[in-house]
């Protein structure tokens, strides 16, 4: 048990995370112009065309709002569209454009040989990787009550 908050697990956990974003965000607005979360909704499209908006709030953990504002300045920019669902009219499905998949590309490419690489080498073989995994997930099942 550490004996300050400026020790603790929770703020280890929020500087890690804020450093990964913090670089990211630096790396990709210089080279492409693009900011971390614009890079994980992306990418996410690329595992998965044509979901909600609401489905990408939950794979990536963000709020509808901040999605809703992310994804129109995504369209605008010519990277996604938007359509209405053809099961529910009042849902709107998000699809990555040809533009947009070429980005993701150019920016993942650039990602693996940056802070993907140095984020990958925290665990040093596949049982730290399994442990660091493990241990998160338990946080987050901790953090949503189960």
């Amino acid at each position: 048990m550490t004996s300050t908050f400026a020790e603790s697990f929770g703020i280890r956990l929020r500087r890690a995370y804020q450093s990964l974003h913090r670089r990211a965000n630096a790396e990709l607005r210089q080279r492409f112009g693009v900011t971390a979360d614009q890079f994980v909704v992306l990418s996410l499209l690329a595992e998965r065309d044509g979901v909600s908006q609401g489905e990408i709030c939950n794979r990536c953990y963000s709020d509808p709002s901040t999605i809703g504002a992310l994804v129109r300045r995504m369209e605008a920019r010519g990277w996604v569209r938007r359509e209405t669902d053809p099961r529910d009219g009042r849902a709107r499905q998000v699809h990555l454009t040809d533009a947009g998949r070429q980005l993701q590309r150019e920016l993942w490419t650039a990602a693996d040989g940056s802070f993907h690489r140095d984020l990958w080498a925290v665990p040093r073989n596949a049982e730290e990787e399994r442990a660091l995994f493990d241990a998160l997930d338990r946080v987050v099942k901790a953090m949503e009550g189960g």
